[in-house]
């Protein structure tokens, strides 16, 4: 199975041991869309401990649901706006991938630190793919429904980034004359990550830039 992630990276993966699918909602408003932009990861990372036994899934702004220090999930969200379709006016094609029953470890290519999966996770053990969906699903449409408030609280919960020195890479990653290190601190209202840089200055409000982070396993208040 061949896919495109975030920036148009492309990936492999077999096609019976993990999971991929693309949704395709239709909303009325910006402000659902933005919920939707937080619900998708956390909708994952709760799933991902409950039907896989997994307790230290962590969502990495802005699409990214960690264990440790290691990738499990990633979503990608395509918004576009629909003038006179019945039933929204925003179409969001959301695609999520998530590693369930594959040794990503036997991955060619792929480095022991970058990836991991639910079966690598809870010992080995099979998940259910189908069932699995079914439990994103129901999580996800419980989330996006959520008062902004009050599904910020829940995604503070699993946040792996807020209160982390982390390293903002604003260009390509080939340029690393252009990173530098901040301290992420909140979350706009549009859904922007807010950092306050290390070497003083204003705080900046982060939109799409790439951010690292590698840092001991941040447990859920």
């Amino acid at each position: 199975t061949k896919g495109r992630g975030r920036n148009d990276r492309a990936w492999f993966s077999n096609s019976s041991e993990n999971l991929y699918i693309s949704l395709v909602l239709r909303l009325s408003s910006i402000q659902s869309v933005i919920n939707v932009n937080f619900a998708a990861p956390l909708a994952v990372a709760m799933t991902v401990e409950s039907a896989g036994g997994v307790d230290t899934a962590r969502v990495k702004w802005p699409n990214d649901v960690w264990v440790g220090n290691r990738k499990l999930a990633g979503v990608l969200l395509n918004t576009v706006a629909m003038p006179g379709i019945s039933g929204g006016t925003f179409g969001v094609n959301l695609g999520i991938g998530v590693n369930i029953n594959q040794d990503m470890s036997k991955v060619k290519g792929l480095g022991n630190n970058e990836a991991t999966s639910i079966y690598m996770e809870n010992g080995k053990r099979v998940i259910n793919r189908e069932a699995f969906l079914a439990d994103m699903c129901k999580n996800l449409e419980a989330l996006i429904l959520l008062e902004r408030g009050k599904l910020m609280t829940i995604y503070k919960k699993y946040d792996l980034l807020l209160g982390n020195e982390i390293i903002v890479m604003p260009n390509k990653k080939e340029d690393v004359a252009s990173y530098y290190k901040a301290k992420a601190v909140e979350y706009s209202q549009e859904g922007y990550l807010i950092v306050e840089p290390l070497t003083g200055g204003d705080r900046k409000t982060l939109s799409s830039e790439e951010v690292s982070i590698r840092p001991e396993q941040k447990k859920k208040e």
